[in-house]
């Protein structure tokens, strides 16, 4: 597939075009642009619909554990590539609307370490935290420079980099406050559902700090324990089902929970990609289990599964 690189390429020439800048041949322009966004469709759907949903944990430059964070990032940069490489070649008032638009994009893409579940490696939640901040900050000076006409300077490289640094210390300080804040919550993790839903009000706080729990090993998420009443409140919710699903994944003693996972899905009627993605890959789950493991290995593993839960 293409590179990001070439949306961005593409409408900058698209932008010379439009400001009347453009010195090429027309037709020969038509039939690369039209190549590009046609393999960028298709590089989205495939991304977004097949390789960014897994009910496995696969190494990835920004895991998660729903799709939604990686995929949000990934749209919201594709676009802010679109519109500063359209911009470009613009006059003054249609760049300003659009690095406005592109400050609000920004903006919007810092709440992505905060959307269904958030990123599992912490330096990633950090990094891009900061880099919406820095993107944010930069682009409003860059719109500052637009309206007074002034060019930018060499001294702007330096101040980018004390942005960077000051955005990563503050994002490192206020997610780790936000993980001890979700910890606090799960050493009270409560039993009834009236007391849960005074802790947890949606589903998008409870799977950040259910999230927060795993990468912690905290015993309320070790034993699953912290799904029950989520489940039971959110049947709705496919993400909560899915989450459940793959960290039980985790652990080839619990194939059965995983076609309970499968069996409840089907029973609330849910459908939807994410739910398609699922049911599908607990049954080549089940199927890879069933045949890989002999009859007496699946017995001396569920003695050990059953010394270790009684010791």
């Amino acid at each position: 597939f293409l590179h990001p690189i070439a949306l961005n390429d593409i409408f900058y020439i698209l932008g010379k075009v439009v400001s009347g800048k453009f010195d090429g041949s027309i037709v020969e322009f038509s039939i690369d642009f039209c190549i590009v966004i046609i393999i960028s469709i298709i590089h989205f759907w495939i991304v977004i619909n097949i390789t960014s949903k897994s009910l496995v944990f696969c190494p990835d430059s920004l895991m998660s554990v729903t799709s939604s964070p990686s995929n949000f990032i990934f749209i919201v940069t594709s676009f802010i590539s679109i519109l500063v490489g359209f911009a470009s070649p613009l006059g003054k008032l249609p760049q300003a609307i659009i690095l406005a638009i592109v400050f609000v994009l920004y903006a919007v893409s810092s709440f992505s370490v905060f959307q269904s579940g958030g990123f599992i490696e912490f330096s990633n939640s950090v990094f891009i935290l900061a880099s919406s901040i820095t993107g944010a900050g930069f682009t409003l000076l860059v719109f500052v420079c637009i309206i007074l006409e002034k060019k930018a300077e060499l001294e702007f490289f330096f101040a980018f980099l004390a942005l960077f640094i000051v955005a990563s210390i503050v994002s490192y300080f206020v997610l780790r406050r936000y993980q001890r804040h979700a910890l606090r919550l799960l050493d009270i993790f409560p039993e009834d559902m009236d007391k849960f839903c005074e802790l947890f009000k949606t589903s998008n706080q409870f799977l950040n700090i259910c999230v927060i729990g795993f990468s912690y090993a905290h015993p309320v998420c070790c034993d699953m324990s912290v799904f029950d009443l989520a489940i039971e409140r959110w049947k709705e919710k496919p993400a909560i089902l899915f989450t459940f699903a793959k960290f039980i994944a985790i652990y080839p003693e619990e194939t059965q929970k995983l076609e309970w996972v499968s069996h409840n899905v089907s029973i609330l009627k849910l459908s939807g990609p994410l739910i398609r993605c699922m049911k599908e890959q607990i049954l080549v789950i089940a199927r890879q289990r069933e045949s890989s493991f002999s009859r007496q290995l699946k017995s001396k593993m569920n003695i050990i599964a059953n010394q270790v839960e009684s010791a």
